[in-house]
């Protein structure tokens, strides 16, 4: 992430930006969205688990998954109509396609390597 300091723009990592940057930061101002490509119901029990200031991570981040019918489903009603800023889909094939219909705003796919090994050694030869 970057944050305008001034005349200048520097690098500073994503918990800086939400909580210690010295201007105010709103979550709302970043449109740049992660795909992670893994199983929903762990990921969705980590961001429940995970807390940052006795707050579910969920709740600190706006965080979703992408639904059978292609739209996200949002994990925390906390951001009002913010969307989703991490993305987490079961199926590469759906990330990609999603990824796909704004470019612009897909800033980092990751995949569980593991996940996508699983899946094809599932399917037929």
């Amino acid at each position: 992430m970057t944050h305008d300091l001034g005349r200048r723009s520097d690098s500073i990592g994503g918990l800086e930006y939400l909580f210690n940057s010295p201007m105010t930061s709103q979550i709302a101002g970043v449109n740049q969205r992660v795909i992670v490509v893994t199983p929903i119901a762990p990921a969705r029990e980590m961001a429940l688990a995970f807390q940052i200031h006795d707050q579910p991570l969920k709740d600190v981040l706006p965080m979703g998954h992408l639904g059978d019918d292609g739209r996200i489903k949002r994990w925390s009603n906390r951001f009002g109509v913010q969307e989703p800023i991490l993305i987490v889909a079961s199926d590469l094939d759906a990330a990609s396609e999603f990824a796909e219909c704004e470019p612009d705003r897909c800033n980092l796919a990751v995949v569980n390597a593991n996940w996508a090994q699983y899946e094809q050694s599932r399917q037929p030869t």
